[in-house]
């Protein structure tokens, strides 16, 4: 991808976030997904986007469905704040998965703070087939949130992931702070963690 086509990007995005603070997160997470060639990262982005918005006071949920691209129905991963679709993944993988390329599939712009009515590509949140159990992600389901994250490959990998978007050091105090904003929430509930968020602008 050229240089001009990211700067678009980043721009829209920039643009849809309207806030500065989650649009600046949602440029830094764009950027390390393309320097990554990142594939299939819908699920462990969705985390990482989930615990710096968490930080920033923002609250989502993290959405499993189905997204239809070309008439391809594929299962995902995604965020959803106050019926908005918040979502960095769906470029990397239309963009750098092989099985996109072989079925001629053209990359998806990031879906930041969009109506479900308004996104590039229908979602159906929630829409789980016969066929669910087979994808990658359906393991996840319902999962808590801090097991997922605390059982990545890489140590630590998600909540690093997270504080790189919030261009925050990757410390061991800042590590166990951005844990603390995994707790209380399973992966695909239908409501936000409740328990109160304090803004990094506001302690």
């Amino acid at each position: 991808m050229g240089k001009d086509k990211r700067r678009k990007i980043m721009d829209r995005i920039r643009t849809d976030a309207v806030d500065t603070d989650i649009a600046d997160v949602c440029v830094r997470a764009f950027r390390e997904m393309c320097g990554a060639k990142e594939p299939d990262g819908c699920l462990s982005t969705s985390a990482a986007l989930y615990l710096a918005f968490r930080h920033l006071g923002l609250q989502t949920v993290i959405r499993m469905g189905q997204v239809e691209i070309e008439g391809h129905p594929f299962y995902h991963a995604w965020l959803e704040a106050e019926r908005q679709v918040f979502d960095i993944a769906i470029y990397g993988n239309t963009a750098f998965n092989p099985w996109s390329r072989q079925l001629g599939i053209r990359p998806v712009m990031p879906q930041i703070n969009r109506a479900y009515c308004e996104t590039d590509i229908p979602y159906f949140p929630n829409k789980f087939d016969e066929d669910f159990k087979a994808a990658g992600i359906a393991p996840m389901y319902m999962v808590p949130l801090i097991d997922y994250c605390d059982h990545s490959p890489k140590e630590n990998a998600i909540y690093e992931e997270a504080l790189s978007y919030l261009n925050l050091p990757v410390t061991p105090e800042q590590i166990k702070e951005i844990r603390q904003m995994a707790s209380g929430y399973r992966i695909g509930a239908n409501y936000p963690c409740n328990k109160p968020v304090v803004s990094a602008r506001q302690a």
